[in-house]
């Protein structure tokens, strides 16, 4: 998997949208070893989702039934 830069460009638009959805939306950072990224990746795309929305299911399955 290539690399991707995260650009200036890149956060300053992730800040601006970040701000403009405050109300609705918030970030938490998730650390795993370093052999779990993978399975993690894997897992989401094995479901077609991203990871972000891989790991929303799990919580939404834990929190809602």
């Amino acid at each position: 998997m290539a690399k991707q830069r995260y650009t200036e460009a890149k956060k300053q638009a992730n800040r601006k949208w970040d701000e403009a959805n405050k109300d609705r939306y918030a970030r938490i950072s998730l650390v795993v070893p370093v052999d779990v990224k993978p399975q993690i990746e894997d897992a989401a795309k094995a479901d077609g989702k991203s990871v972000n929305g891989w790991i929303l299911d799990l919580i939404r399955r834990e929190f809602y039934g």
